[in-house]
């Protein structure tokens, strides 16, 4: 039956798949895919396609302080997640932003919870608070995603973009990863700082 082996091909490429720390070998993938995106879809609000530099340079601006992986599926990269700063005030240095993109052919298919599951489990260890994802809708399969983690819709922006000829509505969905009871004492700040380096290298 066509459609079973199809099916049973999806699970032995998904039981292939390799999560690790991104390189910056992994460029020209993650342009790639990410392209896709910025040319066909409302999914993300950047409008000029990106090359290779101009990816390693977002590589090396976030790693030194956050995680970001990706998916390998026979030693080819079929998507990234990372973390970055939410906004740029010091107050917020407890939370943060998550973005996740797959490659087109390679979605819903469990890649993204692979991706989602090592990234937000790295970001409770490094003391976040709170995480932040801000999705362009429609997107049910990305909100699905979400859901799936515990992630809860907190805010609604309307027409806070205009792409492909029409306005675009965007949602602020957040995950509390620590107890809100917690202090956060001098010593709970010192961790802080340096769980931050966890992922850099200059710790592990």
């Amino acid at each position: 039956m066509p459609g079973g082996k199809r099916n049973s091909d999806k699970y032995n490429i998904f039981m292939k798949a390799t999560i690790r720390k991104v390189e910056l070998t992994d460029a020209p993938r993650i342009r790639d895919i990410y392209n896709h995106y910025i040319a066909n879809t409302i999914i993300t609000f950047e409008t000029e396609m990106l090359n290779e530099e101009q990816i390693m340079k977002r590589i090396q601006k976030y790693t030194p302080l956050y995680p970001w992986y990706v998916a390998e599926v026979n030693a080819v990269v079929i998507g990234y997640a990372y973390a970055s700063e939410f906004i740029e005030r010091s107050a917020y240095k407890y939370t943060s932003e998550i973005t996740i993109f797959l490659d087109k052919d390679y979605t819903r298919e469990g890649y993204g919870k692979l991706l989602f599951s090592r990234l937000i489990e790295d970001m409770k260890q490094m003391e976040y608070t709170a995480l932040i994802s801000i999705i362009a809708i429609p997107n049910d399969s990305s909100i699905r995603l979400h859901k799936i983690f515990g992630f809860e819709k907190v805010g609604h922006l309307k027409k806070a973009g205009y792409k492909l000829g029409r306005w675009i509505d965007v949602e602020h969905w957040e995950l509390l990863l620590q107890d809100e009871k917690k202090s956060l004492s001098e010593k709970g700040i010192n961790g802080f700082i340096f769980s931050r380096k966890f992922y850099s290298g200059r710790v592990i």
